[in-house]
């Protein structure tokens, strides 16, 4: 099989997972993961597809299973911590994002999926922490590329000021009604 074509057929997994085809994009993942059997891609597919028919414990197990082969990759630890996440089971997906912020702690997208979990829980002030996190990184991020670019772009200061002030006052100073 060409590259190309599993390129291909990763697309059409995708959008029938979007369409909510789940036979059909669990058939074209399995048909990637037949083809290229080293590639953890298409299992994560399969268990996404498994949760979205609210088969979730098949799909943690089928996770498990492939973390006991390869304990530290990323992909099947990302996997396992939403699907989790989609369980219920909240102290396996914090377990396994706490395992991914400790191998990459400037990942905006963990931040992002344990800020939405920490939300849905209604632990608010782990939440906002978790916001103020991500956007550092991101504030950051901007600074360094415009600092490193070829010609040496320049952020305005009074920008960044500004969007500092509105981070800020938008996660912090929520002010409530008093009686």
């Amino acid at each position: 099989m060409l590259p190309r074509e599993a390129d291909v057929l990763w697309q059409l997994a995708l959008l029938d997972l979007r369409n909510r085809r789940f036979d059909a994009a669990r058939d074209r993942f399995q048909k990637i993961a037949l083809q290229n059997p080293n590639d953890t891609r298409p299992l994560a597919g399969i268990a996404q597809t498994l949760a979205g028919q609210s088969r979730f414990g098949e799909a943690l197990s089928l996770l498990k299973g492939e973390l006991k082969k390869s304990p530290d990759n990323p992909q099947i630890l990302f996997a396992l911590a939403s699907t989790a996440n989609l369980a219920g089971d909240y102290d396996l997906a914090l377990g396994q994002y706490q395992r991914l912020l400790a191998m990459a702690p400037k990942s905006a997208p963990i931040y992002i999926a344990l800020e939405a979990m920490c939300t849905v829980r209604r632990e608010t002030s782990r939440a906002r922490f978790l916001r103020c996190k991500r956007l550092l990184l991101w504030l950051r991020r901007i600074r360094r590329l415009s600092c490193c670019w070829g010609r040496r772009l320049r952020c305005r200061p009074e920008m960044r000021r500004r969007l500092r002030h509105a981070v800020m006052r938008s996660n912090w100073t929520r002010k409530t009604p008093t009686r």
